[in-house]
């Protein structure tokens, strides 16, 4: 499992549209201007949520069933864990 996991990280390549990339440097640039870091994490995680499934795409169905549960789950925890405030 670990030894497909490395194939996959050293052979998958990635091509990112500069749109995207400004657009991201941009968004995580006001977010800590404006002091807005959670939801930079946020925009962060969504646009590596979606980059990924640019990776995902030549791994089958399965791969892809799992990349969902994992990336809705994790979305979900990071809503909640920004709805909660621990700030005293």
């Amino acid at each position: 499992m670990l030894k497909e996991l490395h194939h996959v990280i050293m052979t998958s390549q990635l091509t990112l549209p500069a749109f995207e990339l400004a657009m991201l440097m941009a968004l995580l640039t006001l977010g800590l201007l404006f002091r807005y870091s959670r939801t930079g994490m946020v925009v962060a995680y969504l646009f590596a949520y979606r980059w990924g499934w640019e990776i995902a795409h030549g791994l089958g169905r399965g791969a892809h069933f799992w990349y969902l549960v994992f990336g809705f789950i994790v979305g979900i925890l990071t809503v909640l864990g920004m709805l909660s405030d621990s700030r005293e």
